[in-house]
């Protein structure tokens, strides 16, 4: 007899060679889930890179093993033309860091008293 486990999946996608249709199956050896892709939208899962818990979304049925969006990595040409990976949260976190300390510095400009003057 059969028994149904009640864990959270790891997806993978498989396609059938014969029909074509797409599934996404759980990666646990004991487990034998499958789900057609388009059925997967909203399930939770874990993610294939860092392992956390996480919604399926869009973009995520379209991978061939699903991650989250703090492992999403976009495609980028830097300043010598070369194409490099980046992590969106880590570009962002850094731009953020340098206008912080910028508005800082801006602000101990205007703060700060030069001199003993009388206004």
């Amino acid at each position: 007899m059969l028994r149904i486990q009640n864990h959270i999946h790891t997806f993978r996608r498989h396609k059938y060679k014969s029909t074509g249709n797409e599934v996404f199956f759980c990666t646990d050896p004991k487990c034998t889930f499958k789900i057609d892709c388009a059925l997967a939208l909203g399930k939770a899962t874990y993610c294939n890179r860092c392992h956390k818990e996480f919604r399926m979304d869009q973009v995520s049925i379209r991978q061939a093993k699903p991650h989250c969006r703090d492992c999403d990595k976009r495609r980028v040409k830097d300043e010598a033309g070369n194409i490099r990976y980046v992590n969106p949260a880590e570009v962002v976190s850094e731009i953020a860091a340098d206008r912080v300390e910028s508005l800082a510095e801006r602000m101990k400009k205007v703060t700060t008293v030069e001199g003993n003057e009388d206004i």
